[in-house]
């Protein structure tokens, strides 16, 4: 079973290269999805749907500061 505080942004990417996953998407408000040959399917069905905070925290992970700026100077656009 997966939490909220439990994800992390490497732990997700790493399961969608197990499952041969083209990408990973997140989105507020929804589960983490991935596209496996042209097909959008869950990540898990154990996964909970994104929060905001959550995704903030994911995100912060990948990112330095500069990109952060950026990222939300333009994530309204």
């Amino acid at each position: 079973m997966f939490t909220l505080d439990s994800l992390s942004m490497h732990a997700l990417i790493d399961m969608g290269i197990e499952k041969d996953a083209s990408d990973v998407m997140l989105k507020v408000g929804a589960k983490p999805t991935m596209k496996k040959y042209n097909k959008i399917e869950p990540l898990h069905e154990d996964m909970p749907v994104l929060d905001q905070p959550t995704m903030r925290r994911l995100i912060s992970s990948v990112m330095n500061e500069k990109q952060l700026r950026i990222f939300e100077e333009n994530m309204d656009q």
